[in-house]
């Protein structure tokens, strides 16, 4: 029984001893997946912030390599864009001019010829009024009357439809007056946000205002407006690759232009009568 109990205490000590031995060596691995888990939060950490980092720099050089391919491309295209408005402006403004100066002078001389027509009308209404009344037994001569009353009714119709179209084409130029007066206030917001700027700025910010809405100039000028002061060259790496797609954009925002300049002047001469 002594050697039973002796054997049952060391038993004991023994698992305690082993129990102990575990626990300690859980709160060790404990502490050191703690101490994992804290180095692993610091290196996602750091990662992402290189990350955001880069993202705002790359941005950055997005912006930074528009306002240099603008730059580097701005004389070829002044060249182009010139030549073509000179061109354009002057034959569209001898045409335009020729025919509206006609088709003017005919409305006011279909106008005149609509008051006389009417005034005519009512004059011989009136006569031929009197004369039925009066010459009831002259029943040929009164049906003459009659045919030529309504001849010159006819008449009076066409004039006032003449007249009709003429209202119309004016109404056509108003719309073309109204235009004309939108673009320019859309320069006058232009001019004001560029006058603070040299030369060449002012030419690369037009540029860049030239596709955006009047409502969002403001904005867009304050975003591209420290690259277009600061006119910094991006790294390469941004260089090869935005540039591709920003000189797309460019160019198509240009043959945009060049169409619908060209389907202005066909509706241009179609409202001329050419």
């Amino acid at each position: 029984a002594v050697h039973m109990k002796e054997h049952s205490d060391r038993l004991k000590a023994f698992v305690f001893e082993q129990l102990k031995s575990e626990i300690a060596e859980l709160h060790e691995d404990q502490k050191v997946m703690a101490t994992n888990f804290a180095k692993l939060e610091d290196f996602v950490g750091d990662a992402l912030s290189k990350e955001i980092a880069e993202f705002h720099e790359d941005k950055k050089d997005v912006t930074e390599t528009k306002v240099r391919l603008i730059r580097e491309a701005k004389a070829h295209f002044e060249k182009v864009r010139q030549k073509f408005i000179q061109k354009g402006a002057s034959k569209v403004s001898e045409i335009v001019g020729r025919h509206l100066k006609k088709e003017i002078s005919q409305l006011k001389d279909d106008i005149d010829a609509s008051r006389k027509n009417d005034f005519g009308r009512r004059l011989f209404e009136s006569y031929a009024q009197e004369y039925t009344n009066s010459f009831l037994n002259s029943k040929s001569e009164t049906a003459k009357l009659l045919k030529v009353v309504d001849v010159t009714k006819q008449q009076l119709e066409d004039a006032k439809s003449t007249a009709n179209e003429k209202e119309k084409i004016i109404d056509s130029k108003q719309v073309e007056i109204d235009g004309l007066k939108t673009k320019a206030e859309r320069e006058a917001v232009v001019n004001e946000l560029v006058t603070p700027l040299n030369t060449e700025q002012k030419e690369i910010m037009t540029n860049l205002l030239e596709s955006v809405s009047t409502g969002k100039l403001r904005k867009q000028f304050d975003k591209y407006m420290p690259s277009v002061i600061n006119g910094r060259s991006p790294a390469k790496k941004a260089s090869s690759t935005i540039g591709t797609e920003v000189t797309g954009d460019k160019i198509q925002t240009n043959i945009g232009n060049v169409s619908q300049f060209n389907r202005n002047i066909v509706d241009i001469k179609r409202l001329a009568g050419i």
